[in-house]
């Protein structure tokens, strides 16, 4: 990753706005198209065209890695809130200079293990509240700090079961904060979603409703603190809708719904409306819906159409701020002759950067497809399981059911696919089949609560299941083998090191994995036998240590040889090494480039082609102007 740059590019009654961030004249939509699905049945109104012509569209910055889903602009709209990934600290966006300005200063990744996620500046603009990632509780916070970087203070410490925590909106007297969080109960072995307010003062917390853990998103407060609005996905359907909740508890209603994908931008400065994006139109564009007591009181008006790929990031002063995502990483195919450790070709991802975000590819057992989930950039959810043949020409793609897929790994026969995933209803993890010729989805474990959070590792039979789990009171990382039928969790191995990407041998005997050395900010290659034993470390040259935190390993088809992503002080180098399971030197197969953040790495079965993950996000801010329930007289109003 390379230090975000910036181009500030001021523009005036700009044209429609296109995908890709150019500006092209399109064609009117006729009224006829412009009919709408909501509960209320909102039409796009005579009115729409007019509002569309009067609003101006800006864009204000351009770059690398915008976290939009994390971010907030500041109340002048000079900031935007993200996250420096190249340490994990809490950041700005300065758009007017384009700079990327770190708020937290946690230090480097070989120093603390540990982030800022969600984000949200206080309505003066003097603080962030954000969601925090803490190494030493292995576990989310929820914090508050000054812009300027001082005065923080932990406003909810992380506890037992407290799987994670967001930061939604501020109230207008910047007291309290809207919240979304997932708590275990340990006893029942069931995770609950809450919605909640916290005091930002003393971290007080009045929970408002039950939710599903992972659904409610973008939580707006109204300007009179009396609503929430907030959208969530109905179960057995992909599209969203939106509902209305009283701070009171008095209301509790969905506003916008109907076989159209509906989104929450914002409540208008006014009070008077909010904001949603949707396709309800024939096409993707912005919204608004009039309220009065949490309730509609007409139609919605379509004011602006033709916005593509936006993801809403709030209001600054009258202007709404969203995202526009231009690239995502790709998974790329490659060539490779290991013996002689050199690439053959040069990496082609599997389609354009331009698309959908495609990640962790995996080879059937036969060798001759490749299969990867593409998802909607900066979501978690694939919006389709995609195939490819190898020969070419052939490509199948599946609408997949579910509501959170965490990986997919192909059954030893080729002909199916296993997804660790969730279902709609379930707060726990299942394992599921997925037929490549009838396409029919079946359960193979049910979700009991027996698969961690933690990153989940297939054996080479598909009959257990490994991953490493840190524990915080004895210091310690436990490599643990889950049985498949039994669904017994047993202890193979134990390190005080950390332990990540774990990755069984072609034989089934072995697994290797990377091991953190977070005293020294190095990595150690080790290996484990999957019956359990002793882990033992591969030594190799003394020089040639790696010094990347997230190193990516699988094994060549013999068994002799580790591939190894990673950073090597012997040839100063980011690439692609061959390295001895027995020990010795590494062997640079090829030089990558730092910027791209190449992962998940997966030799094919016979050894002759590589597949991984690389790439960074890059995208737009944009304003939007003349919004209606924005004007003049809001400013002797607005505190």
């Amino acid at each position: 990753m390379t230090k975000l740059l910036a181009i500030i590019l001021l523009c005036c009654s700009l044209p429609i706005f296109t995908a890709c961030g150019e500006y092209d004249q399109l064609p009117a939509f006729t009224r006829a198209a412009l009919v709408g699905f909501s509960v209320r049945a909102p039409v796009a109104s005579a009115a729409s065209l007019d509002q569309e012509s009067s609003l101006v569209l800006r864009r204000l910055w351009v770059g690398p890695e915008p976290d939009f889903w994390a971010s907030t602009p500041s109340p002048d709209g000079r900031y935007v809130s993200d996250v420096d990934w190249i340490t994990g600290d809490l950041a700005v966006i300065d758009l007017l200079t384009g700079e990327l300005l770190r708020v937290t200063n946690k230090g480097t990744w070989d120093e603390r293990v540990e982030w800022a996620e969600m984000s949200a500046f206080s309505p003066d603009g003097s603080q962030l509240a954000y969601v925090y990632w803490n190494q030493d509780l292995w576990g989310y916070e929820l914090r508050v700090i000054d812009v300027d970087g001082s005065n923080e203070r932990v406003l909810i410490p992380h506890r037992e079961g407290l799987e994670w925590i967001s930061v939604d909106d501020w109230s207008r007297d910047s007291g309290i904060l809207v919240t979304l969080y997932s708590q275990t109960d340990e006893e029942e072995s069931v995770e609950y979603g809450k919605m909640a307010l916290v005091s930002a003062e003393t971290g007080e917390i009045e929970v408002l409703k039950g939710v599903d853990w992972f659904d409610p998103w973008n939580a707006r407060l109204s300007p009179d603190g009396r609503f929430i609005a907030y959208e969530v996905k109905p179960p057995g359907q992909d599209d969203r809708d939106i509902h209305i909740l009283a701070t009171d508890g008095s209301l509790d209603e969905l506003i916008v719904g109907g076989p159209t994908n509906d989104e929450m931008m914002d409540w208008t400065p006014d009070g008077s409306g909010i904001l949603y994006y949707s396709d309800r139109a024939l096409t993707k564009g912005v919204w608004r819906l009039p309220l009065r007591d949490g309730l509609p009181t007409g139609d919605a008006d379509l004011i602006r159409a033709d916005v593509w790929r936006a993801v809403p990031i709030g209001f600054a002063g009258e202007s709404l701020y969203y995202g526009v995502h231009l690239e995502s990483p790709q998974v790329s195919t490659a060539s490779i002759d290991v013996a002689a450790g050199r690439m053959l070709t040069r990496p082609i991802p599997v389609e354009e950067p331009s698309g959908s975000q495609t990640g962790a590819g995996e080879w059937s057992p036969d060798g001759r497809y490749l299969s990867y989930l593409r998802r909607i950039p900066g979501g978690s959810r694939p919006s389709a399981l995609v195939i490819r043949s190898i020969e070419g020409g052939d490509t199948r793609e599946f609408e997949l059911k579910l509501r959170q897929v965490r990986s997919a790994f192909w059954a030893p026969d080729s002909r199916s696919l296993l997804l660790l995933a969730r279902e709609e209803t379930d707060a726990d993890m299942g394992l599921f089949r997925l037929e490549l010729e009838s396409g029919r989805l079946s359960t193979v474990i049910e979700p009991t609560g027996a698969f961690p959070l933690n990153p989940v590792f297939p054996s080479v039979d598909r009959r257990s299941f490994f991953y490493a789990t840190w524990s915080p009171e004895d210091q310690a990382t436990q490599i643990v083998a889950l049985d498949a039928e039994s669904l017994e969790p047993t202890v193979i191995g134990q390190t005080p090191l950390r332990a990540f990407r774990l990755s069984p041998s072609p034989d089934g005997r072995m697994l290797a994995f990377a091991l953190a050395d977070l005293a020294t900010g190095t990595n150690r290659l080790a290996v484990l036998p999957t019956v359990g034993g002793s882990i033992r470390e591969i030594e190799i040259t003394r020089s040639a240590r790696f010094d990347h935190l997230d190193i990516h390993v699988d094994w060549t088809p013999d068994g002799r040889f580790l591939l190894v992503i990673g950073y090597n002080k012997t040839h100063d180098a980011t690439g692609l090494f061959r390295v001895p399971v027995e020990g010795g030197e590494p062997v640079l197969i090829t030089e990558l480039p730092v910027d791209q953040n190449t992962r998940f790495l997966r030799l094919s079965p016979d050894g002759r082609r590589i597949a991984f993950t690389a790439g960074n996000g890059r995208g737009e801010i944009w304003a939007m102007e003349n919004i209606p329930g924005t004007g003049d007289g809001l400013r002797a109003e607005r505190p």
